[in-house]
Order: C-alpha cells, then sequence, then structure tokens
C-alpha cells in the first residue's frame, strides 16, 4: 500500500508559513537556500558527524554538498533561528 508522504494542507497555518518565509529570506541573506541552511544548522554541532539526506538526483546531492560551504552562525542567527 502506497503510504500519502505529501504534507497536508492544514499543516500549513499561516504562522508556519509567516515563519518558513523568515527563514528562506535568513538564508537568502546568508547566500543560502532553505534547504543548505537547514543542513547547515544541523552540521554545525560539532558533535554531528553526518546527516542523512533523501537526494533523488545527483544535482540535488550537489545542492546538498554547498550547505558545507558556510556552516558558522552568527548568534543574531541562531536567535532569528529559534524565534518561534
Amino acid at each position: 500500500m502506497a503510504r500519502d508522504t505529501s504534507l497536508k494542507e492544514s499543516v500549513l497555518t499561516p504562522a508556519l508559513l509567516s515563519r518558513l518565509k523568515r527563514l528562506d529570506e535568513l538564508a537568502a541573506r546568508r547566500g543560502q537556500t532553505l534547504a543548505e541552511m537547514a543542513l547547515a544548522w544541523v552540521l554545525r554541532d560539532e558533535q554531528v558527524t553526518s546527516v542523512i539526506i533523501g537526494a533523488s538526483s545527483v544535482q540535488q546531492l550537489d545542492d546538498n554538498l554547498k550547505a558545507l560551504q558556510n556552516t558558522r552562525f552568527s548568534d543574531e542567527e541562531l536567535e532569528e533561528i529559534d524565534r518561534p
């Protein structure tokens, strides 16, 4: 039986969409896509040695690897990421 893994519209509340837009704007200021910034955010922790990604093409893998080019976050950026 196929499982529906798509994001349900009911989850996309105005508050969540606003937060995602704010994070996307932060990523753009960092010169990254939101996905690249998310990977960089996870990899900034020295205790994290790897991240499992679901790349389904070489292009997606190349795009994900771009996250390694900028894994440093300022205190202000981390505060913005943590803000609800």
